[in-house]
């Protein structure tokens, strides 16, 4: 271990077209295992404009490269999915039509425009429920993503909100930060951080109204089919302002599994572990906020989950250390003082409950800290510890 004091270099875009205006660099000590990080930011793409299949063609035209990854790792696994499952796979996806079509039209967009299977991507998304799509990471209900959330109320009637993604490390070479506009939105805007290939906010988001969502995975057993936690998050930074239209519309659906957090500009935080038998909510104002890892904390989601004793000791390790950080985040505090104390916290790497990931097989790819009001997102460019970092002010005209 190598004790190295890290210049924290942030990088502020200065408008939807991704623009960098201005760099600030600050010193701060973290304890990590030194890993490679870009100079600049790799997974900045323009804003991208249009409805839902225009948009999914920018992002492939932004990342060529990314977009090549996404098409490999894709090829041929239409062939990967267990028959007995298939039949679950496509009536999820005619549910995600029925339900979000704005959602399903970006996705066929991107199949189409890659040359994949639609139905191998679609049961991609659902590998944490037994679907072998990923299949030469994924064996029965392994999930090599281990993600960890927390969110809380500031002082001045905002929330803050953090995610660290956790994933196998080629996906750190896929990751895209695009800020999204569709004629439909009535002049809103979206930025999603995500993969090249895969949803509009596939990991964690956050729109002009201040509603910010991250999610996590957990493993868990077939149910009725249902809408997968990415594809819900898209819709909901689509179409709410708020926290509370985003649980209406969340109380009304069939789901798959896995967690979403959520904050909105009015101080409103809520975390959701979703399953197939439904939503169970957990939701804090004016005071308080929440955390959530990679398992069920609701015993009404029990029946559902698949219990690994190692990954369920890791995930409640990381949850205790989520927990740790939202009691020693001040009500009180000014924003800054907020965001340097969770930008140091999701950096540690002492104790089974570490927050940033270098193993073999799971790493960080990225710590995303999302503020409600003004809506604002920070994000890096690979592990938080060691990596540039962005500050995007959501919305802002040209």
């Amino acid at each position: 271990m190598a004790h190295l004091n890290q210049p924290f270099r942030l990088f502020y875009i200065g408008n939807r077209f991704g623009r960098i205006a201005a760099a600030a660099t600050k010193g701060f000590n973290v304890t990590h295992e030194q890993v490679k990080a870009p100079a600049v930011p790799r997974f900045l793409g323009p804003a991208v404009e249009g409805p839902p299949s225009q948009r999914a063609s920018g992002v492939l035209e932004a990342f060529p490269e990314r977009a090549a990854i996404f098409e490999q790792r894709m090829a041929g696994l239409d062939k990967s999915i267990d028959p007995a499952v298939r039949g679950w796979v496509v009536e999820s996806a005619k549910l995600l039509e029925r339900v979000f079509p704005d959602v399903a039209e970006y996705l066929e967009a991107t199949a189409r425009a890659v040359g994949v299977d639609y139905l191998a991507m679609q049961a991609s998304y659902f590998s944490y429920v037994g679907l072998s799509a990923r299949a030469e990471e994924v064996e029965g209900v392994d999930d090599p993503e281990g993600c960890s959330t927390a969110a809380g109320v500031l002082a001045d009637g905002g929330a803050w909100l953090v995610k660290n993604r956790d994933t196998p490390g080629w996906m750190m070479d896929s990751q895209s930060v695009i800020e999204h506009r569709d004629p439909s939105w009535g002049g809103a805007a979206v930025v999603g951080v995500s993969s090249v290939g895969g949803s509009m906010a596939g990991s964690s988001g956050i729109n002009s109204h201040g509603l910010a969502s991250v999610s996590t995975s957990i493993v868990g057993r077939l149910g009725e089919p249902g809408i997968a936690r990415a594809h819900l998050q898209d819709a909901l930074l689509a179409r709410c302002e708020t926290v509370d239209e985003a649980l209406e519309i969340i109380r009304s659906i069939q789901h798959v599994g896995g967690t979403m957090t959520l904050v909105d500009a009015t101080g409103t935080v809520a975390a959701v572990e979703l399953s197939p038998s439904g939503a169970v909510i957990e939701r804090k104002q004016a005071t308080g906020g929440v955390a959530r890892t990679n398992h069920y904390v609701q015993s009404e989601n029990s029946t559902f989950a698949i219990i690994d004793p190692v990954r369920l000791e890791n995930s409640s390790s990381r949850l205790e250390s989520m927990e740790c950080v939202v009691d020693e985040t001040e009500l009180d505090a000014p924003w800054p003082e907020v965001l340097g104390s969770l930008r140091s916290r999701m950096a540690t790497h002492d104790g089974p409950g570490a927050q940033c990931r270098h193993g073999a097989a799971v790493v960080t790819v990225s710590t995303t800290i999302y503020r409600s009001r003004p809506p604002t997102m920070f994000t890096s460019d690979g592990p938080g510890c060691s990596s540039p970092w962005v500050a995007w002010s959501v919305g802002e005209s040209a």
